[in-house]
């Protein structure tokens, strides 16, 4: 009610914040190319429409590039206690970097939360790409290695729109997708990531940047 909301002194709760996917560690390696998940959310309610989230919520890149247009990928959720970010980043320099994500509710209470990556493009890595999408029944994905005499182990990691891992499978140069989580069964329509990790042994050793999956409902 109105006196809840005007004695409301509870910042927002930072409940999710990673890149690529929930498998994301500080200080991770990544490429240029990259997808930003944040999931905010607030006793009472955070804004109530897309235009008065983008003046109450800043992401930043090493606190010198603000990404303004972060609000045109929000979600609102929850009777408008929570917010999904899924925002796509691109040519992201080689380094160290830290990104910071600013929020706050209707009345002011604020949250902040960071997170450090390092972006890697060198002789381990490719590229992955998709034959065609949006797809119905499999979509075809094909890896190409910068360096194939490395020895190295290639992961894939197909993700949902809020970063959570719903497959992972060690792959060689072509993956075809059943359009199934790891328990087999089909996943719903809607926009999916697949993203690729080069290691050796236990160590990571560079990463290939995510192209999209949209799947369409099945006939």
């Amino acid at each position: 009610d109105s006196n809840q909301a005007i004695n409301d002194f509870t910042s927002p709760i930072i409940d999710a914040f990673y890149i690529n996917s929930e498998n994301f560690s500080e200080g991770s390696v990544i490429g240029s190319d990259f997808m930003v998940y944040a999931t905010i959310s607030d006793d009472l309610a955070m804004k109530l429409d897309i235009n008065e989230v983008q003046s109450n919520l800043l992401l930043t890149l090493d606190d010198e590039t603000v990404f303004p247009q972060i609000s045109n990928y929000t979600t609102i959720s929850d009777a408008n206690k929570k917010i999904n970010i899924a925002f796509p980043l691109e040519n992201v320099s080689c380094g160290y970097h830290t990104l910071t994500i600013y929020a706050s509710d209707m009345m002011g209470n604020k949250v902040n939360g960071s997170i450090s990556f390092q972006v890697y493009e060198g002789e381990i890595g490719g590229e992955l790409e998709i034959d065609s999408t949006p797809v119905r029944e499999t979509a075809m994905l094909k890896l190409k290695l910068n360096n194939t005499e490395i020895d190295q182990t290639a992961t894939l990691y197909i993700v949902d729109s809020l970063g959570k891992t719903i497959l992972s499978e060690d792959i060689s140069s072509e993956y075809e997708w059943n359009l199934s989580d790891s328990s087999g069964n089909r996943v719903p329509q809607g926009l999916y990531y697949a993203h690729v990790k080069l290691s050796a042994g236990d160590v990571l050793k560079g990463v290939v940047s995510p192209v999209e999956i949209v799947v369409l409902k099945e006939k």
